[in-house]
């Protein structure tokens, strides 16, 4: 079964809750942040997640794989929507990451240099567990 964005949401918040974070999922309203994560010693991790199908049942590609195209797309969106808010003041001192699944791997890989330099914590989620890049 493909994982939505919700099941992203939801297997990324029970790992960092088994690490013995809080976790807090954020309304669809606060554009490019699914998840806020917070550890033990109180930083903040903000989180924006993408799936790897539409959980909308009326959507076309509802339980289909999106096309490489859209996962262009969705990387792309998630990046700058990361950047813009780790551009604003009272983000001091948030890290930031974007959770997609396997599938958008290939993706990311080309560009990890970039991403590890400006500091996304990137993690692939699957049923199987949690991989980082």
């Amino acid at each position: 079964m493909m994982l939505t964005e919700n099941d992203i949401v939801d297997l990324l918040g029970a790992y960092f809750e088994a690490k013995g974070c809080k976790i807090k999922k954020v309304t669809t309203k606060q554009h490019g942040i699914d998840l806020e994560i917070t550890t033990s010693d109180g930083q903040k991790t903000y989180i924006e997640a993408k799936g790897e199908t539409s959980a909308n049942e009326k959507s076309k590609r509802y339980s289909k794989p999106f096309t490489k195209n859209q996962r262009w797309t969705h990387v792309s969106v998630a990046l700058m929507k990361t950047f813009v808010l780790m551009c604003k003041p009272e983000h001091s001192g948030i890290r930031f990451g974007i959770a997609l699944p396997e599938n958008h791997r290939d993706l990311t890989e080309k560009i990890s240099l970039i991403i590890k330099k400006v500091g996304i914590d990137i993690y692939f989620v699957s049923r199987e567990g949690i991989t980082t890049l």
